[in-house]
C-alpha cells in the first residue's frame, strides 16, 4: 500500500506492519491446520516471530497492550529479545525498520525458523498468538477438513483488520476502540483510496451517505432467502465499484462477513502476499475467461452464521462518518460516532446543575480526542487555566495517558482564555467572543483543509473535526435579570437574537462546539432548538443520606444521525476517568443483530454427574466417619452417574434449594470441571482446556470462592485421575463482590458485560459465569428488586456469548415437624416471579435440599446410630433437563467434603417396616 498520505492518527507508524504481520501469521495457522487438522500442537512461535518488531517499535511503558501479557500469557519479548544489545545487528536493524526476516520455508510453506534466530523468539503463547489462534477456533465448525486432510475443500477466516481491531484495544479500557476504529477505517479509506464527501462536493475519490446505504441494501438483498437461495450467497470482494468493497471489508472487521477462499492453497497465498486489498482482486483469471465474463476471485466474503440482521445504515454511516467518542460506553449511545452537518460543524449542549459534571466532561473531551489530531479552545468566565489543566490530567486514565500517540503535555494542544463580565448583562464578554471566535474563523479557513483534499499527487485522509471550541458557562452571558430598555424593547429579546447569532456564526467555524450552560436561566428551552445535539446532565440522591449520588447522562437530541436518546448513567473520575454506562435496552439492541448460541450438544460437563460409586448405605457411613476422606478417595471408583445428567456446554443452569445446601461450592465445582467431546457411541473423551470463571456474588468476597477452587482442584485429582490429561493449568478466577446497597441495574448489566469483553479482548474469554445467591437482591439491593426485568435481559445478553451459566439461588423456608407437609416459604410472594424468570430461561434445573428434610431420605428412627450423621448430606434432583430424559434417581452431596456419591436407587424410597429388613445397610 502506498505511504501517499497523511498519517496523523493513531497507530499511523505501525498499522502497515500490523496488517502484514498478521496476514503473514493467519497464513502460518493454515499451513499448520492444512497438515495437522488440528490446532491443538501448534507452535507459537509461528506467529510470534512474525510481532518481535513490535518490541522495537514500542518505547518501554507505551502501548502495554500490544508486548505485555494478561495472567496466563507470556510477553511478546522474552528475556533475549529484551537484551536488545546482544542481538545481531543485521537481526537488530530488520526489527527496527519493521522489516521482516527472510526465512527458508518447508516443502510446505511453512517457515524454518533457524536454531540462533529461535532463541529471541516467545515460545509461550501471547496475546496476539492467541488472538489469531481463537479466530479460527470460532470457524472450526465450518472449517472442519475431512480426515484426509485435503485441501481442495473451502475455508474461511476472519478478516485481518477484526484482528487488529481487538488487537489494538486496551482490554480494560473499552473507550480506546474509538481509537482502533479510526485507525482501520483510515487504512481502508488509503487502501481504496476513498474518502466520505465530507463537503458534498463529489469527487472520483470520494463516497457519500446515499453509496452507504445502496452498498449495504445489495448486501441485505443477497442474504435474504429468496426463490432456489438460502440465503447464503457469496459476496465478491467488488462487484458496482470500490465503495462496495470498502463497505464489506468494514463489515467483515466487525465479524460479520467472513473471508471464503476456495481452497486452502488460494488461502495461503492470498496470506502470503501480505496485502489486504490486492491490486488485482481477481486469482489466475485469464483474458479470455474475462472477457467470458467468468471471473475467479481471490476470495468472496460470507455472512456470519451468528449474523441475523445488518446494523441501520445511519450506524454505518457513524462509524464511517462521525467522530469516535473515546469514552467507554459512548459507542453505544452515539452508535458509532458524532456525526457533523452538511456544513462540517456540530454545536453541543450541556445543560446542568451546579456539579453536575458539565465542564469535567467538556475537559476530558477535548483531552480524549487529540491523538486525532484536534486542538480546543476552552473559554470560561468561572474557572483559571491552572485548575482546569489539573482537573483535565486527574481525567485521563493511565491506560491512556500511556498511549504512545497520546500527548504528554495538554497545554499544548490546548488553549484556556478566561472571559471578564464587565458589565451587567455579559455584553462585553459576548463582545469579545465574538470578535475572537472572528479571528478564529479567518485562521481555520487559512488551514489547507486535509480532510478535503484529493489529488492524484497525495491522498489526504479526513480528520473528523478541525477543532473544539468550548463556551463553559454560556448562561453567564445571558442569564441576567432581563430588564426594560429605554426603547421599551425587552432585553431578553435583544439577548436571545445575539445568541441566535452567536451559533450561526459557530456553525460556520467546521468544528464541534460545546456549549455548557446551567438549568435556571430563560434560554435553556430555546438553546435546544438551535443545537444539533442536546445533553442533560444530573446528579441524582445528593440529598439523600443513605443514597450514593447517582450522575445521569440524558441524551435528548441528535440532529444529524442515529442515537441512543434517553437516561444512561456517567461516571466522572476515579482511574477509569470518565465513562458512559448506556441503559440496558440499547445494549441489548446492539446484540439483536446476532442469534442467541445454543448449547453445544457435542461438548459436554460431568461435574454434576461425576461421583463415588457406592454399593450400600452402610458404606456411606463408613465412609463418613473415615479420618480422611480424601486419601481414601485415591483409589476410589468414581463413575458418571446416570441419576443425574450431563451439561451441554454453553447451557444455563439453575441451582435452587432450601438452606445452607453447599451451592456455591457445587456451582464452583461445575465450573471447573473439564471437557469432553461426546463421541458417536455416546462415549466420551476429554478435550484438554483450561477454565476461566467470572463470579458475580451477592454473597461471599473473592477470598471464599479462592478457597474452593483450591479445594476443589485437589478433589478432581482424585475424580478424574483416570482421564487423559483433561486440564491444562489452573482454573482462574474473577469475583465481582456485590456490597448491598442501591447499585442501578444497568450498572451491574454493564460491569459484567464489560468485563466479558476484556476477557475476549484479551484473548482469554471465561468459560463459566457464577451468579451467586441472587436471593440476596431482596432488601439488600432495592433498585435491582424493583427493575423486574433486569434478570430475563442479563440471561438473554450471555445467551450471545459462548459461555456456560450458573445460577445459584435459596428458598428461604421454614420446616414442617411433619415431613409430609411442605415448609413453609418466607419470600414466596417475592421471589416467585424470579424463581419463575429463572426456569424460563435455563436449560437445566436443579433442586438441592439436605437428605434429612428430603421426601428420598430413609427412616433415620430405623437406622442404627451410627448412620445418624449422614443427615447433613444434600440430595441433588435433576427437575429439567434440555434433550435428557430425568433421572428417577437422584446424587447425595457433600458440602463439606465437595464429592457427590452414588447410591443404588433403592436408598432413595422412604423406608417402611416391610422394606426394613430386605435392604442391606452394609
Amino acid at each position: 500500500m502506498s505511504n501517499e498520505s497523511n498519517k496523523t492518527f493513531p497507530y499511523s507508524d505501525i498499522l502497515d506492519g500490523l496488517v502484514s504481520s498478521v496476514m503473514l501469521a493467519q497464513r502460518a495457522v493454515v499451513i499448520h491446520y492444512k497438515l495437522e487438522n488440528s490446532l491443538s500442537k501448534f507452535d507459537h512461535r509461528q506467529i510470534n516471530l512474525h510481532f518481535c518488531w513490535l518490541s522495537f517499535a514500542t518505547k518501554a511503558g507505551e502501548n502495554r497492550h500490544l508486548v505485555e501479557a494478561p495472567d496466563g500469557m507470556s510477553p511478546l519479548g522474552n528475556k533475549w529479545l529484551r537484551n536488545k544489545t546482544s542481538m545481531p545487528s543485521a537481526l537488530r536493524n530488520a526489527f527496527k525498520e519493521c522489516k521482516f526476516v527472510d526465512l527458508e520455508v518447508d516443502a510446505n510453506g511453512a517457515n524454518i525458523i533457524p536454531q540462533e534466530i529461535k532463541k529471541y523468539i516467545q515460545e509461550e503463547p501471547t496475546r496476539i498468538s492467541n488472538l489469531i489462534i481463537n479466530s479460527f477456533r470460532e470457524l472450526s465448525d465450518i472449517n472442519a477438513l475431512s480426515e484426509s486432510g485435503t485441501d481442495a475443500r473451502p475455508i474461511h477466516i476472519r478478516s485481518p483488520l477484526s484482528i487488529i481491531y481487538d488487537f489494538l484495544t486496551v482490554p480494560n479500557a473499552q473507550g480506546t476502540r474509538a481509537y482502533s476504529l479510526l485507525a482501520c477505517r483510515n487504512f481502508l479509506f488509503r487502501a481504496f483510496r476513498l474518502i466520505p464527501d465530507l463537503n458534498g462536493l463529489g469527487g472520483s475519490e470520494t463516497f457519500s451517505v446515499l453509496e452507504i446505504e445502496k452498498s449495504l441494501s445489495h448486501i441485505w438483498t443477497s442474504f435474504r432467502e429468496r426463490y432456489l437461495s438460502r440465503g447464503e450467497d457469496k459476496l465478491p470482494p467488488g462487484s458496482r465499484g470500490k465503495i462496495d468493497g470498502l463497505i464489506r471489508h468494514h463489515l467483515a472487521l466487525r465479524e460479520m462477513l467472513y473471508l471464503r477462499f476456495q481452497s486452502i492453497e488460494k488461502c495461503i497465498g492470498y496470506l502470503g502476499d501480505a496485502e489486504l486489498v490486492p491490486a488485482n482482486i481477481f486469482y489466475n483469471t485469464s483474458e479470455n475467461e474475462l472477457a467470458n465474463k467468468k471471473r475467479s476471485y481471490i476470495f468472496e466474503f460470507t455472512r456470519s452464521k451468528r449474523l441475523d440482521s445488518l446494523p441501520d445504515a445511519g450506524e454505518i454511516v457513524n462509524e464511517l462518518w462521525g467522530l469516535p467518542i473515546p469514552f467507554r460506553g459512548a459507542d453505544i449511545i452515539f452508535k458509532g460516532g458524532l456525526k457533523f452537518s452538511g456544513r462540517q460543524g456540530l454545536i453541543m449542549a450541556i445543560h446542568g446543575g451546579p456539579g453536575a459534571g458539565k465542564t469535567s466532561f467538556a475537559l476530558a473531551l477535548a483531552a480524549h480526542v487529540i491523538p486525532f489530531g484536534i486542538s480546543s479552545w476552552f473559554l470560561s468566565a468561572e474557572e483559571y487555566e491552572k485548575d482546569l489543566i489539573d482537573r483535565m490530567n486527574g481525567l485521563i486514565p493511565d491506560q491512556i495517558s500511556r498511549l504512545s500517540f497520546f500527548p504528554k503535555d495538554l497545554r499544548n494542544f490546548i488553549k484556556f482564555t478566561k472571559y471578564k463580565l464587565r458589565s451587567g448583562y455579559g455584553t462585553s464578554a459576548l463582545n469579545e467572543i465574538e470578535e475572537g471566535l472572528e479571528q478564529l474563523e479567518i485562521v481555520m479557513n487559512s488551514i489547507n483543509d486535509e480532510g478535503e483534499v484529493s489529488s492524484k499527487e497525495i491522498f489526504r485522509l479526513p480528520q473528523p473535526c478541525k477543532a473544539i471550541i468550548i463556551l463553559d458557562g454560556l448562561h453567564d452571558l445571558f442569564a441576567v435579570g432581563f430588564q426594560k430598555t429605554e426603547s421599551g424593547a425587552s432585553q431578553k429579546t435583544t439577548q436571545l437574537e445575539r445568541l441566535y447569532q452567536l451559533i450561526e456564526k459557530l456553525k460556520d467555524l467546521h468544528a464541534l462546539v460545546i456549549l455548557t450552560t446551567g438549568t435556571a436561566w430563560a434560554g435553556d428551552s430555546t438553546l435546544d432548538y438551535l443545537v444539533d445535539v442536546a445533553i442533560k446532565l444530573s446528579h441524582e440522591s445528593t440529598d439523600e443520606y443513605a443514597k450514593k449520588p447517582d450522575r445521569r447522562f440524558i441524551l435528548t437530541k441528535a440532529r444529524h444521525q442515529l442515537c441512543a436518546s434517553g437516561v444512561h448513567g456517567l461516571q466522572i473520575g476515579g482511574i477509569k476517568g470518565v465513562r458512559l454506562s448506556p441503559q440496558i435496552n440499547y445494549q441489548l439492541e446492539k446484540l439483536s443483530h446476532w442469534r442467541p448460541r445454543l448449547p453445544d450438544k457435542t461438548q459436554i460437563r460431568t461435574g454434576l454427574c461425576r461421583a463415588r460409586a457406592l454399593k450400600s448405605i452402610g458404606e456411606l457411613a463408613k465412609l463418613a466417619s473415615a479420618s480422611d476422606i480424601f486419601e481414601s478417595g485415591k483409589n476410589a471408583s468414581y463413575i458418571d452417574s446416570a441419576s443425574s445428567v450431563k451439561i451441554d456446554e454453553g447451557s444455563h443452569i439453575f441451582l435452587n434449594g432450601q438452606g445452607s445446601g453447599g451451592k456455591a461450592a457445587l456451582a464452583m465445582k461445575l465450573a471447573i470441571s473439564p471437557l469432553f467431546t461426546l463421541l458417536p457411541d455416546n462415549k466420551i473423551k476429554a478435550v484438554p482446556s483450561q477454565q476461566r470463571v467470572l463470579v458475580v456474588s451477592f454473597l461471599y468476597p473473592a477470598d471464599y470462592y479462592e478457597n474452593l477452587i483450591r479445594r476443589l482442584k485437589l478433589q478432581q485429582g482424585n475424580e478424574y485421575r483416570t482421564e487423559k490429561k483433561p486440564f491444562i493449568g489452573q482454573p482462574r478466577l474473577e469475583v465481582i463482590h456485590l456490597y448491598p446497597g442501591h447499585l442501578r441495574p444497568n450498572d451491574l448489566f454493564n460491569r459484567i458485560d464489560w468485563e466479558l469483553d476484556a476477557g475476549e479482548l484479551n484473548a482469554d474469554p471465561y468459560t463459566c459465569v457464577v451468579i451467586d445467591g441472587i436471593h440476596n437482591v431482596f432488601l439488600q439491593f432495592p433498585e435491582i428488586e424493583k427493575y423486574s426485568l433486569f434478570w430475563p435481559q442479563i440471561y438473554s445478553a450471555l445467551r450471545s456469548r459462548k459461555i456456560t451459566t450458573i445460577t445459584t439461588h435459596t428458598t428461604l423456608a421454614l420446616p414442617n415437624q411433619n415431613w409430609l407437609q411442605p415448609a413453609t416459604l418466607v419470600d414466596d410472594n417475592r421471589s416467585e416471579p424470579l424463581r419463575h424468570a429463572l426456569v424460563q430461561k435455563t436449560d437445566f434445573q436443579f433442586e438441592i435440599d439436605s437428605w434429612m428434610n428430603s421426601p428420598f431420605q430413609p427412616d433415620w428412627d430405623k437406622l442404627p446410630g451410627e448412620f445418624s450423621a449422614l443427615s447433613d448430606l444434600y440430595v441433588v434432583k435433576a427437575i429439567s433437563a434440555i434433550g435428557q430424559k430425568i433421572p428417577r434417581d437422584h446424587l447425595l452431596w457433600s458440602r463439606e467434603e465437595l464429592e457427590l456419591y452414588h447410591l443404588p436407587s433403592e436408598y432413595f424410597a422412604r423406608y417402611s417396616s416391610d422394606q426394613e429388613n430386605q435392604l442391606p445397610l452394609r
